[in-house]
């Protein structure tokens, strides 16, 4: 799955062909009763978005920016709608990277964590761990997210899982059973 792109505003033009353009381009008038949605105010959200680098923060942000557009795109006048720019300019087009090649996500899976942590930071990804706590292999990753070969380009975060290596133990045997003897019976 393709990185999202920025968000953009598109709107239908006279001939039927569809126009998009970043958020800071004001929409125009439309109707005596028009309200201005505030798309400025977004693309300066996702303008300073794109300034961070703590992944955790990233994320939570693009929340926030993905619910704003919900919110206002419900303002926009007709003819008017908010689209990602990847999935509406390339919808099925891989990343290409700076050397004009497609860029995808290597498997790393089967790997020990220290080499596929190095191959994944040496092409530029962001790289998050989770351990899974019941495979039976230690230091291997097991899983990774997004999988392998799938467009995403750098600094994208792949988060891999890695075998925790502490397979799950068999239970304690019962405790052996106590002998009551019948009631009147004295030993």
């Amino acid at each position: 799955m393709p990185a999202p792109g920025p968000w953009m505003l598109c709107h239908a033009l006279p001939d039927g062909e569809i126009s998009c353009d970043d958020l800071t381009v004001p929409v125009i008038p439309v109707g005596p009763e028009w309200q201005d949605p505030p798309t400025g105010e977004l693309g300066l959200l996702q303008d300073f978005l794109s300034q961070i680098t703590d992944q955790r923060l990233k994320m939570e942000l693009s929340i926030v920016l993905d619910e704003s557009v919900a919110r206002v795109g419900t303002l926009l006048p007709a003819g008017y709608e908010f689209r990602r720019a990847a999935t509406h300019d390339f919808p099925d087009d891989p990343v290409i990277g700076a050397d004009g090649t497609p860029v995808s996500v290597p498997d790393v899976v089967g790997l020990f964590v220290t080499d596929g942590y190095k191959l994944l930071r040496e092409l530029g990804y962001d790289v998050a761990q989770e351990k899974d706590r019941t495979s039976p292999q230690t230091d291997i990753i097991v899983g990774q997210d997004p999988p392998a070969d799938s467009f995403v380009a750098p600094p994208w975060t792949v988060t891999i899982t890695v075998g925790w290596g502490r397979p799950p133990q068999d239970p304690p045997p019962p405790p052996d059973p106590q002998t009551i003897p019948p009631p009147g019976f004295d030993s």
